[in-house]
C-alpha cells in the first residue's frame, strides 16, 4: 500500500486525497481478510460492488 500511496503523491495528489486512499485501502484489506498476495481482481470487484451498493443514499433511490 505504501508504494501505491507514494506513487500517487508523486503524481501530485493532495494529502487529504492520499489519506482517503490509505483509509479506503485499509478498510478493503480488513474486509477481505486475506494476505495481500492472495487478493484477486475478483475480490476487489466484489468489495467495490458491495461498497457501492451500501453507499447509495435514500435520496439517490428516490425515497426522499
Amino acid at each position: 500500500m505504501r508504494d501505491y500511496i507514494n506513487a500517487k503523491k508523486i503524481e501530485g495528489r493532495s494529502n487529504s486525497t492520499l489519506y482517503g486512499y490509505a483509509k479506503e485501502l485499509s478498510k478493503m484489506f480488513l474486509c477481505l481478510n486475506k494476505p495481500v498476495y492472495e487478493i484477486t481482481s475478483s475480490d476487489i470487484r466484489d468489495y467495490m460492488a458491495k461498497k457501492t451498493k451500501s453507499d447509495i443514499s435514500i435520496d439517490e433511490v428516490g425515497f426522499a
